[in-house]
């Protein structure tokens, strides 16, 4: 297998720094004994026995067992003393290890009482189990106890409407085909009582009683279940109905996984081969009642998957939690990170202003990489949100030599070579907002400074105030448009979640998407929508730059912004006028008409722009805005969010870069792509779900490609779903994502690969041409290896080598059309080796994302 994410991102570009390696105090001084040199005397035994006293509070049979090694140690009975150590010794670590996991799930603010409660007993029990040594049972506690604070930390971390979403979904699920009416009807009242649990404004004490009431309808769902098993007469449909749950736990790569999840998973696959076991023998079984027993039989293993399926995957849903939220956190953190570990310690002989900060953030960086290889990633996230601390007060230094630089260039000549050195260096993307308005005033717009201020614009950065204000803004945009006031109900807010409901019900007929009156487009209808949003979001944005919606300025025009949708070029889907103000225009020919995320965020992306128009006019003074106004923008006078970013929008439009790699990071396009994909998101309709049971909840997390075509625009397939859709890419398009493939045969891993096309949700179609590759040989060892898993269920019973030359020719062509491979060698020994023909095969390569072109994900 390869490196992991972590250890490529933080190892590999480090020329500074050998790694250190975190050694828990108690293991090590445990370790420290010689157990060769038990017989050296006194100090020996002295050191092992204050090493026994270290780290942990010996109890019950670990008290027995240290004093039965000092027996062995005073009677001198070294042998003895060195074997019972020995096991002493793992035992000490085993507890030590679930001590430290224990203390992890600390007292989360976030619990309600009864959750609190839990935890308690649930850490007194941890305690007793350890001194029994029942390490079993104090793991799966500690299993336990990390589920409930991972419940109550979610609600922190995802907020209380996301977790009463997910929650709902998992409600909501669907009733066995099968299920008697009496019992279905049972099932949705209990639906129905759980859901009411979270009306109006939600609490933790609401979504906890949601979630107590859910349980019966898991458990009636269950029941059905369990009903039908026994009354099926054919178990493979029983088998078909665990499949998707099954994937979700067997496909789950290994190197992710934490330890209980390792156990847990090879329950559920040991029971998986012997209810395909059983099914085989079913399939082969006839007449009557060898065939009902064999059915029995079956039924009977395939109660027990389920049995383990059900203990499994609660454990993998808290898990892939965490493991999303690390990849996740990881990935924002990456070009900070690239650019933390080329910061030297010493320069030029001397310590850096910045070396103190540079090893702390090194000890929390190496011990985010142990936890993450262990598979701990809720204790992986603790260390990255601390590691992110530290990185940040690194850079915070680094950024204040910087501060030096910019003010030391007195002209546009030595601004630029500011900008020069900074890139040479890596550091113009942690350059504030500030410090690069500070070089775009000393370099003015014109063909001599372009190339530096496009650099500046290539790695462009949001004012910090200005970001903290537009958030506030930007939930308030999402609100009023959809009606969903959360606390209270107002009329406004009544009428626009009516007016959004009816928009859901009709969206299909009004785009010509409704397959019983195929392209009839209610455009005046969908203009009127859009319309209300682009006035509506307008409203909200003004409040940035301080002018209140009820008063504004005279000649301020009324609307600021209008939607008009037309018939434009094939390859416009939508324009804006770069004026104030502005008119939106819709293509209603473009073939993507009517994908619903894509024309919201077309118009509020568009909308954003018409309001940076606006704001550069009140930052020059300009009609309709007074010097009053234009205080509220500009100089000493300007609110914090202003202070820098309206200056920053203004030299953005003296110099637009429009394509290539500044565009897309450049002030004016990073505001309106964030304000866009993030309200369409917000705003999708339904609303975007992630299912616990399915595949689809694991998406955006790690890719592992399956195989590459040797072709011009070569694809690339993956072993799951890669989620590259509109709705989670914020706008951007595939073209923007740019990879690395690593592992490809005769592929050097610094080429740069780009997304042509998404082909499926596994296939993506490269710009890239790969017919020169070679393919991979294959060996006979897993050519055989594949041939004796199918004879597992062809031939149960029997070993490879006792099978006939036809039988394992069969299974061997078999084989071969399975995994998309050709025979070559000689007739009497063609399984010796195996090409592959069309595919280049790069199992377990990684696509490692370039995260300098995708900041805001």
């Amino acid at each position: 297998m390869g490196k992991s994410a972590i250890r490529e991102v933080l190892e590999s570009i480090n020329p500074f720094k050998k790694k250190k390696k975190k050694v828990n105090p108690m293991v090590a001084d445990v370790q420290t004994v010689d157990f060769e040199a038990l017989g050296l005397g006194g100090e020996t035994i002295q050191a092992f026995r204050s090493a026994t006293n270290a780290g942990i509070t010996l109890a019950g049979k670990l008290v027995e067992r240290r004093d039965a090694i000092v027996e062995q140690i005073d009677a001198k009975n070294y042998a003895q003393a060195r074997q019972l150590l020995s096991a002493f010794n793992g035992d000490i670590k085993a507890c030590i290890a679930i001590q430290e996991d224990a203390a992890l799930y600390a007292d989360t603010p976030a619990m309600t009482d009864e959750e609190r409660e839990h935890a308690r007993q649930l850490r007194l029990s941890i305690a007793e189990d350890i001194g029994a040594m029942k390490l079993d049972e104090a793991a799966d506690e500690v299993e336990q106890l990390g589920a409930i604070s991972a419940r109550a930390q979610a609600r922190t971390d995802l907020g209380l409407e996301r977790v009463a979403q997910i929650l709902r979904d998992e409600i909501n699920a669907s009733v066995p085909e099968g299920a008697l009416p009496k019992e279905t009807k049972e099932i949705e009242g209990l639906k129905a009582a759980a859901l009411k649990a979270m009306d109006g404004e939600l609490s933790a004490e609401k979504i906890e009683a949601a979630r107590k009431l859910a349980k019966p309808v898991f458990s009636a769902i269950e029941a059905i279940e369990r009903r039908l098993e026994v009354t099926s007469a054919d178990p493979t449909v029983l088998y078909e109905r665990l499949k998707l749950r099954l994937d979700d736990i067997t496909k789950y790569p290994g190197e992710y996984q934490s330890a209980a999840m390792r156990k847990a998973t090879q329950a559920v696959d040991t029971a998986r081969m012997e209810a395909q076991l059983r099914l085989a023998d079913f399939s082969r079984a006839s007449g009557e009642p060898a065939r009902g027993q064999a059915a029995k039989v079956a039924t009977a293993a395939i109660s027990t998957l389920r049995q383990k399926i059900d203990t499994a995957l609660p454990l993998l849903r808290a898990h892939d939690e965490q493991v999303r939220k690390y990849f996740a956190t990881l990935k924002r953190m990456t070009p900070q990170i690239q650019v933390a570990d080329t910061l030297p310690e010493v320069d030029n002989g001397s310590d850096t202003p910045w070396k103190a900060e540079r090893q702390a953030y090194d000890v929390s960086r190496d011990a985010v990489v142990v936890l993450q290889d262990a598979g701990k990633f809720r204790e992986a996230n603790v260390e990255l949100a601390n590691c992110a601390r530290l990185m940040k007060a690194l850079l915070d230094k680094r950024r204040a030599s910087i501060d030096t630089q910019v003010s030391g260039a007195a002209n546009q000549g030595q601004a630029r070579g500011v900008v020069a050195d900074l890139k040479n260096k890596g550091l113009l993307k942690i350059l504030t907002a500030k410090q690069q308005l500070d070089l775009l005033r000393k370099m003015p717009a014109g063909a001599t400074n372009q190339a530096a201020r496009f650099e500046l614009f290539a790695n462009g950065a949001m004012d910090e105030e200005f970001v903290k204000e537009e958030q506030k803004v930007l939930k308030n945009i999402i609100t009023r448009l959809r009606g969903d006031d959360g606390k209270k109900a107002t009329p406004e807010s009544l009428k626009a979640k009516e007016e959004w409901e009816d928009n859901e019900k009709n969206w299909a007929a009004w785009t010509g998407n409704d397959p019983e009156q195929p392209g009839a487009k209610d455009i005046p209808k969908l203009e009127g929508i859009f319309q209300k949003i682009a006035e509506m979001q307008f409203k909200e944005l003004i409040k940035l730059s301080g002018l209140d919606p009820d008063n504004l300025p005279q000649n301020f025009p009324a609307p600021p912004v209008r939607v008009s949708v037309v018939p434009l070029n094939p390859n416009t889907f939508g324009e804006t006028t770069a004026d104030f103000p502005a008119t939106i225009t819709i293509n209603s020919e473009h073939h993507m008409f009517g994908d619903y995320k894509e024309m919201m965020d077309t118009i509020l992306h568009e909308n954003a722009h018409a309001w940076q128009m606006m704001i550069i006019k009140q930052f020059k003074g300009e009609d309709p805005f007074g010097p009053q106004d234009q205080a509220k923008v500009r100089g000493a006078t300007a609110l914090p969010a202003m202070k820098v970013q309206a200056e920053l929008f203004a030299e953005n439009l003296t110099s637009y870069a429009g394509a290539g790699d500044p565009y897309r990071h450049e002030p004016l396009e990073e505001h309106a792509w964030t304000m866009g994909g993030k309200s369409s998101q917000a705003l999708l309709v339904p609303p975007p779900k992630r299912s616990f049971d399915s595949s689809k909840g694991l998406k955006n997390k790690f890719w592992v490609v399956s195989s590459m075509s040797r072709s011009a625009g070569a694809r690339v397939r993956l072993t799951e779903r890669h989620g590259i859709y509109v709705d989670e890419w914020e706008g951007e398009r595939a073209k923007d994502k740019k990879l690395t493939l690593e592992g490809v045969p005769g592929l050097a891993p610094t080429t740069r690969l780009v997304v042509d096309k998404v082909i499926d949700e596994f296939t993506l179609q490269l710009t890239y041409n790969a017919s020169g590759l070679r393919g991979r040989m294959v060996s006979k060892t897993e050519v055989e290896q594949e041939m004796i898993a199918l004879a597992k269920t062809r031939h149960p019973g029997k070993k490879l080598a006792e099978l006939s030359k036809s039988e394992r020719k069969a299974l061997f062509d078999d084989v071969l059309d399975q995994e998309d491979w050709e025979a070559s060698g000689s007739e009497d020994d063609q399984t010796a080796v195996v090409r592959a023909t069309d595919e280049v095969d790069v199992e377990h390569a990684r696509l490692v994302l370039d995260e300098s072109v995708d900041k805001l994900a």
